[in-house]
């Protein structure tokens, strides 16, 4: 998850060194929303290591738009962007809703009804 934050960053550090005054404006809004996707994933993992229960359907969300993206990019030409916007997409998704993760974020059932502190 963090990966993606500072590709998305990275990427909008590039659209901002390959401005041209032609397309001054696409660059800048390109370098704004990749930025501004890349801060935004940067606060969900931060919040996943923290264990707040708000970061997981932002997580989840991003996951699968980035699947939609990279199969928009399944043909023989750009096969390699597929695996690379895919693979970290699904893997991420298996980690999202693995039970453990649930376990970790909202607590576990016991026989008493205690789950973990300051869990909602």
């Amino acid at each position: 998850m963090a990966a993606e934050a500072v590709a998305a960053l990275a990427v909008a550090a590039v659209d901002l060194a390959a401005m041209s005054s032609q397309r001054l404006a696409l660059g800048i809004t390109n370098a704004v929303f990749f930025a501004g996707y890349g801060v935004g994933l940067g606060i969900c993992a931060r919040g996943l290591l923290q264990l707040r229960t708000w970061c997981r359907g932002p997580i989840v969300l991003t996951q699968i738009i980035q699947l939609g993206v990279a199969w928009s990019f399944a043909s023989r030409e750009t096969l390699l962007w597929t695996v690379l916007l895919g693979v970290p997409a699904v893997v991420v998704l298996i980690a999202m809703l693995a039970p453990s993760t649930t376990a970790a974020l909202y607590g576990s059932d016991s026989a008493d009804g205690d789950q973990r502190p300051g869990a909602v």
